[in-house]
C-alpha cells in the first residue's frame, strides 16, 4: 500500500476479486458517508489493473521505503485517472475482468479503448457498477 498524491495504491496478491470487492465496498462506504450528511459530499474514483510487479526496498541510509514498480502499477494509476475523466466510480481493465472467476458477480459496461498517458495504444476498459455487487452482498449477509 502506498499514498500517491491524492491517491492510494493497494495490492491484492490473492485474486482480482479481492480488489473488485474492496473497490465496491469502498464506494459503498463513501455513499453511506454522503447519505449521513456529516460534511460536504465526496467522490472517489478507483482504477484496477492486474499484472506482474517488482516488490522491494529502495532508498539510502537516511530514508528507506518499500515499494512496487512496474508497468502494471503505472497502468493502474492511469486507469484511476480515467475514472475522473469519464466520471465513472470504478474503472477496470479488460485484463482484470478476464481474470475474474465468476464474471456474473459484477455488472460491467464497456467503455471502449481509451488513450492513456505513457501507452502507445489505447487500453480497453470497463465501468464496474458497484450497486449490483452491494445488493448481492446485502442479500447474502
Amino acid at each position: 500500500d502506498k499514498y500517491l498524491g491524492d491517491g492510494y495504491m493497494a495490492l491484492f496478491p490473492r485474486c482480482v476479486e479481492d480488489a473488485l470487492d474492496a473497490a465496491v465496498a469502498l464506494q459503498g462506504a463513501v455513499a453511506q458517508l454522503n447519505r449521513e450528511g456529516l460534511g460536504p459530499p465526496i467522490e472517489i474514483g478507483v482504477g484496477l489493473h492486474t499484472g506482474p510487479v517488482t516488490f522491494g526496498t529502495v532508498g539510502d541510509a537516511r530514508h528507506i521505503d518499500t515499494t512496487v514498480v512496474s508497468d502494471t502499477v503505472n497502468t493502474a494509476k492511469r486507469v484511476e485517472g480515467l475514472s475522473k475523466r469519464l466520471r465513472v466510480p470504478i474503472v477496470a481493465t479488460e485484463d482484470v475482468m478476464h481474470a475474474v472467476r465468476d464474471p456474473a458477480r459484477y455488472l460491467v459496461r464497456p467503455l471502449g479503448a481509451q488513450p492513456v498517458r505513457g501507452k502507445r495504444e489505447p487500453i480497453d476498459v470497463l465501468a464496474v457498477n458497484p450497486s449490483l455487487e452491494q445488493r448481492r452482498i446485502a442479500t447474502i449477509v
